[in-house]
């Protein structure tokens, strides 16, 4: 009876018979980035991040400048630049494409998959090697950012890696200091993505593992040499602060916000993104799907292994360092004031880890495991089956949103019914406690059924999220200013797409607008959003015609030109 056979029987029938061929997933892991090229492929730049990272990146080609960060001609200080111009250089030489500056990004993603892959490896079997890189790939995290110009995978493939360098057992002194070397350098660019938090996402799950799981087993034992850990953190701080003493010199207003305003200032005032303490628990499972409910799974696992370990007895270490790894992390992150969901992302090859070592454990042992699989199934069933309908509901789904919504039609009952549909097989091979043949079939659900919906719903939702149709037509006019202020709405969308866009808040926002009037006399026209277009003073309002009004996001955008007398 040929392998493919068994998987037509339930686990419990064939679990004296299980070996690699029978756990492992017959999915390429390398396939189940085709979701991420769909994403960037379809998607214009959409607030609120993208747009802004792009035109960074795109201005430190067009000024020449890699050191002193600039956006819309304003010097740029929130982050250090490593991302913007890796988007900027993929960007430069192919038109400033979308597509073209995702793929560090995406590059990233499929590094830290490998790497997963290794990591679990090294303490498993192939199985749990080749599903941890799989699921990774398949949560709803990696799909949302993993085809955009973002930070945090960058900054997760840097940490991991530099992790991964300093937890594996070294052969020699002279291995371990090259290890350590790399990871400072590793470290280092980590703090050129996104400032000192590098250093926290790399010191974290060494800590934890250190004092909670020990170094037993082997696992970890290995050369040390302190020469290398001393040359591993003076690399770690020469590299960021090489470029921030240059961009200090150029611009020393930046110093003040490198010491004080940005990074751990930002973190622990709670002005940006506030959240209350318990916000990744209630965020964190949605981002996680299809592979919650398994992951929870995995996690009292971990936990039952580690009372064993209190105990006396072995404890299945590598599921024990993953669950510590996320739980550890998930816990500081939310004692911070200051709280986004996509921070967590650095983490989540712990969530791949910790939800495939559970699935190979109950495929090995037989067990169906309805309670995990059924509802996993379902619920990505039900996400297909709430977009097929959704374009029955427009009307109703605009109210409550107070914006107009996308005329998705036929492309939501394809996408939506193409999700169900994969979703649904999926479930029968939930119900019929065929584990393995369920988590391949969910896998190429969630795979297939994200590319579609990229492909077909990603495209209609372009001109309501990004300035692209609102910029062309502005640079279409036969005015031609030097510069265009946009007044309710960011500016960096409208310069990444071709018109020399420039911000303004709201206070100084009418005084900009007749600034401008007054210097560029015909060739003015102006980007307002439309309440504060309607609250204008009357002789201010008198002086601008109304050329076009377009929905943007969530807001009603009017472009204004100076009025013929």
């Amino acid at each position: 009876m040929n392998a493919h056979a068994t998987t037509d029987r339930t686990d419990a029938d064939t679990a004296p018979r299980r070996t690699e061929a029978d756990t492992a997933p017959r999915v390429p892991w390398l396939w189940l980035l085709a979701p991420l090229f769909a994403s960037a492929a379809t998607r214009d730049l959409w607030a609120p991040d993208e747009p802004r990272y792009a035109q960074v990146g795109k201005e430190i080609f067009e000024r020449a400048d890699p050191i002193v960060m600039h956006l819309c001609g304003e010097v740029y200080p929130n982050k250090p630049p490593l991302v913007f111009a890796l988007a900027g250089l993929f960007g430069r030489f192919t038109g400033w494409s979308e597509l073209a500056m995702r793929l560090p990004t995406i590059a990233a993603i499929a590094v830290t998959a490998w790497l997963t892959l290794r990591f679990a490896r090294r303490f498993w079997g192939e199985s749990e090697a080749r599903w941890s890189a799989a699921i990774y790939l398949t949560t709803a995290m990696s799909f949302w950012n993993g085809g955009r110009v973002q930070l945090d995978p960058l900054l997760g493939v840097l940490c991991f890696g530099a992790v991964t360098l300093l937890d594996e057992p070294a052969r020699d002194e002279r291995d371990a200091r090259r290890r350590a070397r790399w990871a400072g350098v590793l470290a280092g660019l980590g703090v050129l993505v996104k400032g000192p938090v590098s250093f926290l996402f790399i010191a974290l799950p060494l800590v934890v593992w250190r004092y909670s799981v020990g170094e037993r087993g082997g696992k970890r034992a290995g050369a040390r040499s302190t020469r290398g850990a001393v040359e591993g953190w003076l690399l770690a701080l020469a590299i960021p602060l090489a470029w921030a003493i240059a961009a200090i010199v150029r611009e020393p207003s930046l110093l003040d916000e490198f010491l004080f305003k940005q990074h751990v200032g930002q973190t622990m005032d709670g002005t940006r993104h506030p959240a209350p303490f318990w916000f990744h628990f209630a965020v964190q499972p949605a981002w996680i799907l299809p592979w919650t409910f398994a992951f929870v799974a995995g996690l009292g696992l971990a936990w039952r292994s580690w009372r064993t370990k209190r105990g006396g007895g072995a404890d299945d270490e590598g599921l024990t360092r993953a669950a510590g790894w996320f739980v550890a992390t998930l816990l500081l992150f939310s004692c911070f004031t200051s709280k986004r969901d996509l921070s967590l992302l650095p983490v989540y090859p712990a969530v791949g880890m910790v939800a495939a070592r559970w699935l190979v454990t109950a495929i090995r042992a037989g067990r169906p495991s309805r309670a995990v699989s059924v509802p996993s199934a379902l619920l990505l069933a039900l996400v297909g089956v709430a977009l097929a309908v959704a374009p029955h509901f427009q009307d109703e789904l605009a109210a409550r949103t107070s914006s107009p919504l996308p005329e998705f039609g036929f492309r939501a009952h394809f996408a939506g019914g193409a999700l169900a549909a994969l979703a649904l097989a999926a479930l029968v091979q939930a119900w019929r406690g065929r584990l393995r043949s369920w988590a391949e079939r969910l896998t190429l659900a969630f795979a297939l059924g994200t590319s579609v919906i990229a492909l077909c719903m990603f495209p209609p939702i372009n001109p309501g999220k990004s300035a692209r149709e609102l910029a062309s037509w502005v640079a279409a006019r036969p005015e031609r200013p030097t510069s265009v202020p946009i007044w309710g709405a960011q500016p960096e969308g409208f310069a990444f797409y071709g018109i020399p866009a420039s911000g303004t808040d709201d206070d100084a926002g009418a005084r900009a607008l007749e600034a401008a009037l007054d210097r560029e006399g015909a060739s003015f026209l102006a980007v307002v959003e439309a309440r504060r277009f309607e609250k204008l003073a009357p002789e201010l309002r008198e002086r601008l015609v109304e050329l076009q009004r377009r929905s943007l996001s969530s807001r009603t955008m009017v472009v204004v030109g100076r009025r013929v007398e």
